[in-house]
């Protein structure tokens, strides 16, 4: 009877152990689990950080630049390939010997083939380059906007504000044109009322032209020699606050003077300070520029400049140029951003 107690009870220790180790070993996972859970979390926010981003950037935009290379060299290769087809063709055809016309028949063959495959190798590379660039725009701006928090307050495209109704061309109220061009200036979409005291017509002349489908209207970019990045946004002071305390909006007014802010950095994401940019502006479709004379008037904080006297006095799309000045490694022209806008 007492051993089968003392059965019976190291029976019931071994199971309350066996239990207790499944608990021990299901809470070892739980926490195993957790812990690589938060680690794996941990290691995606630490990927996203604007140092992370920005190296990140850096990377794929030498990636793009090595890939754009190749590219070219192939097609330096395809138009000498092009050139020895060229007179292999006429050498052929002033021969009369079977043989050796079949020969250069072969050798067209051989050279066609490899500037087909150089031709699809290059455009796969070209493919790769600009999808490798966008990939890089778009991890600098994340990366950017973080690192410049305080500046960067608005991401999106500049736009026309969409309380616009007047239209101006030119800076003038009273415009009319050929009987013949109604059709083929203006803008469809555009509603003028009949009733409107300050146009002689009723369809708005010289208002707008077709930008391109795919226009890169980003307002962050990499300047010319991808050595710098960029961003545009509307500046506004808010009365009662700090001088550049700003409050900013993607709308830009017709027809009246406003500020800019343009914030620059390195390819490290660091401020570029002291640089005296030149601005240029202009609409591709007609021929003119700026109504005024925009510059940079004030650097507020390292890499932030204030752009004074900026005006549009149409719709449109708008190329605006900041330029670097020359310096002794410019060969051709100096530095510079390119910002579209379609107003």
């Amino acid at each position: 009877m007492e051993s089968m107690r003392a059965g019976m009870l190291i029976s019931a220790f071994f199971q309350g152990f066996h239990h207790m180790h499944l608990i021990i070993k299901k809470s070892f996972l739980l926490i195993s689990i957790f812990y690589l859970s938060f680690a794996a979390l941990a290691e995606v926010k630490s990927d996203q950080t604007p140092e992370r981003l920005i190296e990140r950037a850096v990377t794929q935009l030498s990636d793009a630049k090595e890939k754009e290379l190749q590219s070219r060299e192939l097609i330096v290769d395809a138009n000498k390939i092009r050139k020895q087809l060229k007179e292999i063709r006429s050498a052929t055809q002033k021969k009369t010997n079977f043989v050796e016309v079949n020969k250069s028949e072969s050798e067209i063959s051989t050279l066609v083939k490899k500037l087909e495959g150089n031709q699809q190798q290059g455009a796969v590379l070209r493919a790769q380059s600009k999808q490798l660039k966008q990939s890089a725009s778009k991890n600098f701006e994340e990366g950017f906007s973080l690192l410049w928090r305080d500046w960067v307050s608005n991401r999106a495209p500049l736009t026309m504000d969409d309380g616009v109704v007047s239209y101006f061309a030119h800076n003038a109220k009273i415009r009319s044109v050929h009987k013949n061009m109604l059709n083929k200036m203006g803008t469809p979409s555009d509603e003028v009322g009949t009733k409107r005291e300050d146009m002689s017509l009723k369809i708005p002349a010289l208002i707008q032209q077709n930008a391109p489908p795919d226009l890169n209207i980003n307002s962050f970019k990499f300047s010319r020699k991808e050595k710098y990045f960029a961003h545009i946004e509307v500046h506004s002071n808010d009365k009662g606050e700090s001088e550049y305390q700003s409050k900013n909006v993607s709308a830009v007014p017709l027809n009246k003077i406003h500020q800019w802010r343009l914030v620059v950095s390195d390819l490290s994401g660091k401020p570029a300070t002291n640089v005296p940019f030149e601005i240029e502006g202009h609409m591709p479709g007609h021929v003119h520029g700026l109504p005024t004379d925009p510059r940079v008037t004030k650097e507020i904080s390292p890499g932030v400049y204030l752009v004074e006297g900026v005006k549009f006095q149409m719709k449109g799309w708008w190329v605006i140029k900041f330029i670097f000045p020359k310096t002794e490694d410019d060969v051709a022209q100096p530095d510079f951003f390119t910002f579209n806008l379609v107003l």
